[in-house]
């Protein structure tokens, strides 16, 4: 059969969007994938959703919150006292802030000042344009001190919310850095002098700091997961599973429990580098230094060794000790209001752990609230104890004048990671526990976090 030049023609025409169908269908004949478009990354949004609101306990301060953005890396804050707030440099400096708060306690902020607040997201593109401001006007603050590694002045407000201040759950091990990414391996104690946090690192054999403007990590002394028991004075200082942290009354000197070694030792933040030098080299024999406090004025911390069912007093210039008592069955967290010392002494098995009063100089002891499940950290906000419940996963408050318990958060026997409202939230063996004179700080030392209960 002879085909005509015209009927070629159309036969080309009608099979020509057919085989151009079935060739994008393969991917144009280039092995039967599809490539997916191009997507240019480009300069996130504006926050949008911006306040500022006053956080005045202790000392002035005030939290600006936003809403996330998508496809922001972090974010910078600016503060002025004028509502166009034309300052340049983010109150964050050069490390932008992971999270969508930020809490301003800049020690020059001025009780009964207006400040102006404005936002902007980051990522590795550029800078966005800034948010509408957002202003608040801080009172004059509470006379608070620093009283056994917490801030100490009136009681907490009614606290609401859980949420993870720093750490990358179900991320562990050792990393500086924003709070958002960085790590810790079985953190244990925590104490602050109302700008940071300090934390007993005790799996990495080290004291990490937490900036609690930013929740910004970074390492204090020691070498990560290399323990050993060396002073400054010998080079590169060296802790052996560190489970206890208190801060003097000036802020400028911590000691630590520096349990694997049985020692206490000494940090001069004054200095840079810091100083580590060790207090006291033994606190007893077969000595397991576990929580540690300090006095008002700073002369004697005081040390729950729970080998030796005792609370040890140890001077802070000379490094004597006394024994203070040895009538407790395992000690674990101690803190102090006034002239009284509190302990969590956690016995094993069932609700048997207690909270003991200790009378400074007198030494008398006193039964306190019972019932507990392996209580361990314990602080104060001057007017009340704050119990981490580590064997039933909870965190209480206790009136030490009626010795009166109440669960804050956690559920009784349940062990998991969720924030959220105080009534739904979860935990896994909390241990060290701390107070800024605003807001609690729990170690999550089995989601290797520290979360925060504001």
């Amino acid at each position: 059969m002879r085909i005509s030049p015209k009927q070629l023609l159309q036969g080309l025409l009608y099979l020509t969007p057919i085989a151009l169908l079935a060739l994008a269908s393969c991917g144009g004949g280039g092995g039967g994938s599809t490539t997916p478009p191009l997507t240019t990354a480009t300069v996130p949004a504006a926050p949008t959703g911006v306040s500022a609101t006053d956080a005045t306990k202790c000392t002035v301060r005030i939290q600006v919150s936003w809403n996330a953005v998508t496809g922001a890396a972090g974010y910078n804050i600016y503060r002025d006292t004028a509502s166009s707030v034309t300052a340049t440099t983010p109150l964050n400096s050069a490390t932008p802030i992971s999270m969508n708060s930020y809490i301003d306690t800049d020690p020059t902020l001025s009780a009964g000042t207006n400040y102006y607040y404005k936002v902007t997201a980051r990522n590795s593109v550029g800078e966005s344009l800034r948010s509408v401001a957002a202003s608040a006007v801080a009172p004059a603050p509470t006379a608070c001190t620093n009283v056994g590694g917490s801030i100490q002045g009136s009681a907490l407000p009614i606290l609401a919310q859980v949420t993870t201040f720093a750490g990358h759950y179900p991320n562990q091990g050792y990393l500086d850095g924003a709070a958002s990414t960085a790590q810790f391996l079985s953190p244990t104690a925590i104490a602050t002098d109302g700008v940071y946090l300090y934390v007993a690192d005790k799996d990495n054999d080290v004291i990490r700091k937490i900036a609690i403007s930013s929740g910004a990590v970074s390492t204090v002394a020691g070498i990560a997961t290399s323990p050993g028991s060396v002073d400054s004075i010998n080079g590169t200082p060296q802790f052996n599973r560190p489970d206890g942290i208190t801060i003097d009354p000036t802020g400028t000197t911590l000691y630590v429990s520096d349990t694997g070694n049985g020692s206490i030792r000494k940090i001069d933040l004054s200095t840079t580098p810091v100083t580590v030098t060790t207090l006291a080299p033994s606190i007893g024999i077969g000595s397991v230094p576990r929580g540690i406090t300090i006095d008002q004025s700073g002369a004697y911390v005081y040390v729950a060794d729970v080998h030796n069912h005792a609370v040890i007093q140890v001077d802070t210039t000379t490094g004597s000790l006394y024994t203070v008592t040895t009538a407790l069955t395992a000690p674990i967290g101690i803190t102090t209001i006034g002239t009284n010392l509190y302990v969590t002494d956690s016995m094993i098995g069932g609700n048997t752990g207690t909270i003991s009063q200790i009378t400074i100089g007198t030494w008398t002891m006193a039964s306190g609230a019972s019932g507990f499940n392996i209580p361990q950290g314990i602080t104060s906000d001057g007017a009340n104890l704050y119990v981490t419940n580590s064997g039933d996963h909870t965190v209480y408050k206790v009136d030490p004048g009626t010795w009166a318990s109440t669960k804050m958060t956690g559920t009784i026997g349940t062990a998991g990671y969720v924030n959220g409202a105080v009534g739904s939230a979860l935990f896994n063996s909390p241990t060290g526990i701390t107070t800024d004179g605003s807001y609690l700080y729990v170690v999550d030392s089995g989601n290797n976090v520290i979360r925060k209960i504001q």
